[in-house]
């Protein structure tokens, strides 16, 4: 009796085995059908254009139950924005127990001159190491500030905060242009792209209340006390580069 009941037992532990091996099959093939069928509704083409399909994938991906695999697959996959896409979308994963499955891949991404800086950065945030050109330190040293897709024409609109290894999004707009901090560190500043877009978004760190300051309105109004003056016939979409 004891003897069938140890046979018994280890024949269920082989069959269990070999049914979460399988299942790990289904789910790795399932992960590169998905990607298929995303890149053949890809809107772009290029890194510059990659913005197009950015609210899409993301919708795809955040219903996932393991965005990270999900992402690591995508990784590896022949579409350049896909790939683009997945290595920049990791960093919202950060504290996820699984996120270092994306280190090798991500590391690969580093021959990619087109994802090179993508990646590193999502590498100097997932190590912890925060030594990429493309998070802003804050004054003190405590602090990084950063936004995802780099060298897309217009990316997704987000600035990000890293304290104290937590990440957070701090506000979003049509597109992220030029942004850093205040002297004291006790404020963020953001430009928006866009040509009449001309003005600047500026965060409370503390509380999170975003103001936005109209440029060429202020600098209408500002122009005596400033010591210039404005003529009368201005174009109706100013740019100002600051």
């Amino acid at each position: 009796m004891k003897k069938v009941l140890f046979y018994t037992i280890i024949l269920s532990c082989i069959f269990i085995l070999g049914a979460c091996s399988h299942k790990g099959n289904v789910t790795l093939e399932s992960t590169e059908d998905k990607w298929d069928k995303l890149a053949l509704k890809s809107e772009s083409t290029t890194i510059d254009s990659a913005y197009l399909d950015i609210s899409r994938l993301d919708e795809a991906v955040n219903n996932e139950l393991d965005p990270v695999l999900i992402l690591c697959a995508g990784m590896k996959h022949n579409n350049l924005v896909i790939r683009r896409y997945c290595a920049n979308k990791i960093i919202e994963y950060y504290d996820k127990f699984n996120v270092k499955n994306a280190i090798q891949p991500l590391e690969n991404l580093l021959k990619d001159s087109s994802i090179h800086d993508s990646a590193a950065l999502s590498l100097a945030i997932i190590n912890k190491t925060y030594d990429s050109e493309h998070l802003i330190k804050s004054h003190k040293g405590d602090k990084y500030l950063f936004t995802e897709y780099i060298g897309s024409r217009y990316n997704d609109g987000k600035l990000w905060i890293i304290d104290n290894n937590t990440i957070r999004c701090v506000t979003e707009s049509i597109s992220i242009g030029d942004f850093g901090w205040s002297p004291d560190d006790k404020w963020l500043y953001t430009n928006i792209y866009g040509r009449t877009s001309s003005s600047v978004n500026v965060v409370n760190i503390e509380s999170g209340k975003v103001y936005n300051i109209p440029m060429f309105q202020y600098i209408c109004e500002k122009g005596d006390k400033l010591g210039y003056k404005v003529g009368k016939n201005q174009r109706s979409d100013p740019w100002i580069n600051w």
